[in-house]
């Protein structure tokens, strides 16, 4: 699975590339600003409607989205390496609108929204362009969304 995948439903969700044409000393500086966190299997990284404005990119293992409680649970994505979760608490600051569990053991590095403005001021043109491939992919996530639930 690639990054920023979503689908509704059982079908794997059409991948999304990421960052493609960063150079490896430019996904090394923002990778450096990152924090490394381990989920065990089961483990919420995040619960539906809690606030956060973090970014999380998996650097190993698997996620799974989850959202709506008992009968009306539903899988909406599962997110591997190099996969983004938190887009969109991360832009607005608001509750995350799903559960998110690692499937088995997993690492993702975390990305705060003040290490991104710290990196932001010493790399504006990099950020600029980070910022735009995130409202990219968030685009193309509303996209097969809307595709999905109008069927």
């Amino acid at each position: 699975m690639g990054f920023f995948d979503y689908g509704v439903g059982e079908e794997a969700p059409t991948d999304v590339e990421f960052l493609t044409g960063w150079s490896h000393d430019d996904l090394r500086a923002l990778l450096a600003s990152t924090t490394p966190r381990r989920l065990h299997a089961g483990e919420a990284l995040l619960r539906e409607g809690q606030a956060s404005t973090a970014l999380y990119v998996v650097a190993a293992g698997t996620l799974a989205a989850y959202a709506g409680a008992g009968r009306r649970r539903r899988l909406l994505r599962t997110m591997g390496e190099g996969s983004v979760v938190g887009e969109v608490t991360f832009v607005d600051g608001g509750g995350a609108s799903a559960d998110v569990l690692a499937d088995g053991d997993a690492e993702v590095l975390m990305l705060t929204r003040e290490r991104f403005d710290a990196w932001a001021a010493a790399h504006p043109d990099l950020a600029r362009a980070f910022l735009f491939e995130l409202g990219r992919v968030l685009a193309h996530r509303l996209r097969t969304l809307t595709r999905a639930v109008t069927k």
